[in-house]
């Protein structure tokens, strides 16, 4: 991921816990330090404004299934 140049944006996919303490260790720096909870079909964003290092990320947000599916049920209500 050092590879990246700053304006790409990469999607992240896996199983846990393995994706709870890639998170971890993106936003805190340890990747045993955050507690997250990542349901399947869950989504997260984080930001980096600089190089990919521990600790370096910012969570934007985090978001369930059950949140996800009332999102696009709002979009889906909106668009008619």
């Amino acid at each position: 991921m050092n590879k990246l140049r700053s304006n790409e944006s990469i999607l992240l996919v896996g199983h846990q816990p393995l994706l709870s303490h890639t998170l971890s260790n993106l936003v805190a720096g340890d990747p045993y330090s955050m507690q997250s909870t990542f349901k399947k079909g869950a989504a997260a964003l984080v930001s980096l404004s600089g190089a990919v290092e521990p600790g370096a990320a910012t969570l934007e947000w985090m978001l369930q299934p059950a949140h996800l599916r009332a999102i696009a049920a709002a979009s889906q209500t909106e668009s008619r």
